[in-house]
């Protein structure tokens, strides 16, 4: 257990828990890239509140891809009073993968 005033390595924090395998997901995958924890791969990136509000995120990739993320019912499973074992969403993709260098422009 954590105690306040206790210095932890950051191998302890609850963020390394994003490369396990999803919940009811086929043997092998993870959330780490398309290639796995230790080949070269394109990976999701940060997620980040939907400007237009609502209960969306939008999140890209370093394959290029970008999409929406709507948890509109989230509100009601909350209501329910404990947390849900999963949150339901629906995906737009706004942006398919691609070579992204040729999107980037340096200076």
């Amino acid at each position: 257990r954590d105690e306040p005033g206790t210095v932890r390595d950051f191998v302890h924090d609850a963020s390394w828990e994003f490369q396990d395998s999803p919940a009811g997901a086929p043997a092998g995958w993870c959330f780490w890239n398309a290639a796995g924890r230790d080949k070269p791969g394109a990976k999701t990136e940060h997620v980040s509140p939907d400007p237009r509000g609502g209960l969306r995120v939008l999140q890209g990739s370093t394959g290029g891809y970008f999409g929406l993320y709507d948890f509109s019912n989230l509100t009601a499973l909350l209501a329910a009073g404990s947390l849900p074992d999963s949150i339901p969403a629906t995906y737009t993709c706004l942006q398919p993968e691609g070579d992204i260098r040729d999107q980037i422009e340096l200076g």
